[in-house]
């Protein structure tokens, strides 16, 4: 395998592997309102509890705009909200509603089937090496 071959193109494998891995888990949140991507969103929210705008967009990896925008469709289904810090209002905090919570929750089964499909087909050992993989790529 030559690394500097197109076709190795780190860029273009992690896109469509992305875009694979995403598709896959609206397959499995199909019944429900949101998409994988604003799952993964809102499942970040309820881990963090009430948490400012830009500790999220840092967390999570996106710009503050495309973070926002993200933000607003869930806003709209009612399953956040958004208010300013009462000691300092230049910041922005992100809380989840009890709507958004119950959707979480009434979601768990199948993300867990999602999850459990990609350890499956990787086997426990490559999905663990694969994880690390990430997590050392989005630190580089």
């Amino acid at each position: 395998m030559n690394e500097f071959e197109v076709k190795y193109c780190t860029a273009n494998l992690m896109r469509k592997a992305s875009r694979s891995i995403s598709r896959e888990l609206d397959k499995f949140l199909k019944d429900k309102p949101i998409k994988g991507t604003q799952f993964s969103l809102l499942n970040t929210i309820d881990y963090f509890g009430v948490t400012s705008m830009s500790k999220l967009s840092q967390v999570i990896g996106l710009e503050r705009t495309t973070l926002t925008r993200n933000l607003s469709v869930l806003e709209r289904e009612g399953l956040i909200k958004t208010q300013t810090d009462e000691n300092d209002s230049r910041i922005r905090l992100v809380e989840m509603t009890s709507k958004g919570k119950d959707l979480i929750e009434n979601s768990f089964e199948q993300w867990l089937s999602f999850q459990e499909k990609y350890v499956g087909e990787l086997g426990k050992d490559e999905w663990r090496h694969f994880i690390q993989m990430l997590i050392k790529i989005a630190k580089v």
